[in-house]
């Protein structure tokens, strides 16, 4: 739901679920980031990330648990998926789009099996 840069003391949350959550990610995601930075700026880097340093802010600073994860419905993104084939096996090789475009600039990936390159289907996918 969000991540503390602690180094760069930047915080960064997930729109999607703030948007989705407003109220409870308001309350408890923000304070568990911020508590992060201040743990980092009072304690020092050495300390554990939901140590007790980082508990003692969150109950006495906030007075809020400190739940180390969220607990929001969070729906997956579909993804697309090339398929790839060899000459030896009934098996789809299901790959990225980051690897699709990989072998579209002249990367070859090859069959463990029969060692022939593997072949794009035409086919794609969405999971």
């Amino acid at each position: 739901a969000g991540v503390a840069h602690l180094q760069e003391n930047l915080l960064r949350f997930n729109e999607q679920l703030y948007r989705e959550n407003a109220e409870h990610f308001l309350r408890q995601t923000v304070a568990h980031e911020v508590a992060h930075l201040i743990a980092h700026q009072m304690f020092g880097s050495r300390i554990q990330p939901h140590g007790e340093e980082w508990q003692l802010i969150m109950r006495g600073v906030y007075e809020l648990p400190p739940d180390r994860c969220h607990t929001y419905a969070i729906r997956r993104r579909s993804v697309t998926r090339y398929v790839y084939r060899c000459s030896c096996v009934d098996q789809d090789f299901a790959f990225t789009p980051q690897r699709h475009a990989l072998v579209a600039k002249g990367r070859r990936y090859y069959c463990r099996r029969c060692k022939t390159t593997l072949a794009f289907s035409g086919e794609q996918r969405i999971e």
